[in-house]
């Protein structure tokens, strides 16, 4: 079994019965999702985290902003906006000491799926992951770029 599977790190699977740390990391270079070109979804939206909603931004400009990138990555895959350095596109590699509490608080369900943030403008990134259809889950906006990322 020298070949790695396509699929994603289980918390819950650590070797011997140890407790892994790791949370939600892309085991293989390059991810199912990043094959496709971007779908979102918001079914998993944290409208209730105060300050890491759409409520946070400053004014409607930069709303049309997010817009937009949408807009302009429409036609791209997931793996060329990873590609693209402007876009500061990646997996996130948080642990569970971490993880901001508002996503440790996810349904069990949702934590086998791989985090991921990406720039819409300035220091603004969108964090969410991708479900079993691939579609990007939004979850919130960090509008400062306030997120300790950790293992980048």
């Amino acid at each position: 079994m020298g070949k790695k599977s396509r699929g994603y790190i289980n918390k819950h699977k650590a070797a011997e019965g140890r407790r892994s740390t790791k949370y939600k990391i892309a085991a293989d270079t390059v991810a199912k999702y990043r094959e496709h070109k971007p779908i979102f979804g918001f079914g998993l939206y944290l409208s209730n985290c105060k300050g890491w909603t759409f409520e946070c931004l400053r004014n409607s400009k930069e709303f049309v902003w997010i817009f937009n990138k949408f807009k302009a990555i429409a036609g791209m895959t997931w793996q060329q906006i990873v590609e693209a350095s402007s876009m500061h596109a990646h997996d996130v590699k948080w642990t569970l000491e971490t993880l901001p509490l508002m996503v440790r608080k996810l349904p069990e369900k949702w934590k086998n799926f791989p985090l991921f943030q990406f720039k819409v403008f300035q220091g603004c990134r969108l964090f969410g992951l991708f479900d079993q259809n691939n579609v990007f889950q939004v979850l919130f906006v960090d509008r400062d770029h306030r997120v300790n990322l950790q293992n980048r």
